[in-house]
This record gives C-alpha cells, structure tokens and sequence, in this order.
C-alpha cells in the first residue's frame, strides 16, 4: 500500500510522547491522539507475559497498522470513538447503560461489552 506508514513512521511517532497518530487507509485518513493510552488493555490469562501485547488502545492501533490490518485499525477507532462521544454528552437522566470492561477483539477490530460479560472476570 503506497500510503501506508512505515514501522519507523509509527515508532517514531509512538516515540514522540504518543502525539496524534495518523495513518493513511487508501484514501482515508485515521488519526488517533494521545487520550487512547488512557484505555488500558488488560491481557487475558493466555496473554499474559506476551510482549507484543499492547499495554493500552494507542498501542493496539499501532499495532494493527504495523501488521497492516487497516479495517481492524478503522473499525477500532470508529468504536472506541462513538464510546468517546458518549462519554462527553454525559447521562440524559433516563437512559440506562451498561457498565463493566469492554473487550477488543484482535480479529476484528470491534471493541465494546460482551454479552457473555458475567462469563468474562
């Protein structure tokens, strides 16, 4: 892919205080800023102790582009943005949401609560 970052590209900017990250999808463009590092990953008992397993969301979208999973880096985004979005509206005082920790699929890119949650500690 003629656009694509190259990995010194996105170390490099991963290198830089994880400042807006922008990658170069065909013609569409996804950027990330720093406020993805705020959402921690937590790996799951069989990822433990894996290096390459990205300690928050900024790191996972570089992780997808470095392997070249584009749709899983955009569809990432587009889920965890809509979160984002949420979260600055705030409560409309009768709507009624669900708590508890979302999960990234690594297959995908979607990110969300699952609904086997109870199953998942």
């Amino acid at each position: 892919m003629a656009n694509s970052p190259t990995e010194e590209e996105i170390s490099l900017a991963a290198a830089e205080g994880l400042e807006k990250l922008e990658v170069k999808e065909s013609a569409k463009l996804l950027e990330v800023d720093r406020q993805y590092a705020a959402f921690k990953c937590e790996p799951k008992k069989d990822e433990v102790g894996d290096t390459n397993f990205p300690p928050h969301l900024h790191a996972a979208f570089e992780l997808f582009c470095l392997t070249k999973n584009f749709p899983q880096a955009a569809q990432l985004k587009q889920d965890v943005d809509a979160f984002r979005k949420l979260l600055q509206t705030g409560p409309d005082g009768t709507s009624s949401q669900s708590m508890g920790r979302a999960c990234v699929c690594w297959g995908c890119g979607h990110a969300g609560l699952p609904r086997n949650a109870d199953d998942n500690p």
